[in-house]
């Protein structure tokens, strides 16, 4: 596997981000995508959230009520 060294700047951009980061190159072509690596404690609370109780929605239900919204 081929490991490339971000620098400082590069390592603090991506350990700050909260989701996926798309790499790209000085002209703006996506090489790649990175994706989070959680840390235990991420999960725990992860899974402590999924088992609370309350009304969950799918990802369709969240999908045709944003736009309805972006509809108005």
């Amino acid at each position: 596997m081929t490991q490339i060294v971000l620098d400082e700047k590069q390592a603090a951009a991506l350990i700050a981000s909260r989701g996926q980061v798309r790499l790209c190159d000085a002209v703006g072509k996506v090489l790649g995508i990175a994706h989070p690596v959680f840390s235990p404690e991420e999960v725990d609370e992860a899974t402590r959230r999924a088992s609370s109780p309350g009304i969950w929605h799918t990802t369709d239900e969240v999908l045709k009520r944003l736009r309805s919204i972006d509809a108005k």
